[in-house]
């Protein structure tokens, strides 16, 4: 997905998609923000990602060096990001150290984030007391209520329709 060139959504946290590129919450998310004319903009890379395991990871380095700066660079330029971090994928539990490492990023920026944190996740509370410091940082129940705050602040702060085109 290319980076938008005016006003976005970033959608960050767990990756989750299934093995034929459907990509569960993040899919839904851009479908609902489309609705509203929001443009969105899904970090998911799997032709540059895939081929990278924890065995080749180290001769992948600067392959990864580059992935990452591109999410980096379009999470800085994003006019807000919806973050999940999930429990489990697919039935497997998940530790999400890429996902924590971007909530921690979003923490030290401006950017407004409305993040959602299921109840399966180790040191979730720890995360839900720092994330309380940072005004920024909103928490939600779910996904669809971080969705709607994040379709309510692009409609106030860019312009976004208030109801569905």
């Amino acid at each position: 997905m290319e980076i938008p060139d005016r006003p976005y959504v970033a959608l960050y946290g767990t990756h989750d998609s299934d093995s034929a590129g459907r990509g569960g919450w993040r899919d839904a998310v851009v479908g609902r923000l489309h609705e509203y004319g929001i443009n969105a903009f899904d970090p998911t890379d799997r032709k540059g990602w895939d081929p990278i395991t924890e065995k080749n990871g180290d001769e992948q380095q600067e392959e990864i060096n580059r992935l990452v700066a591109r999410q980096h660079r379009a999470l800085l330029g994003a006019a807000c990001v919806i973050h999940h971090l999930l429990g489990s994928v697919r039935g497997d539990p998940t530790t999400s150290h890429a996902a924590r490492a971007e909530l921690a990023f979003l923490m030290g920026t401006q950017i407004p984030t409305f993040f959602v944190i299921e109840p399966k996740i180790d040191g979730r509370n720890y995360l839900w007391a720092v994330a309380k410091l940072h005004p920024h940082l909103h928490r939600c129940s779910d996904v669809e209520q971080a969705t709607t705050r994040a379709i309510e602040y692009m409609r106030t702060a860019h312009g976004a329709p208030a109801a569905p085109l």
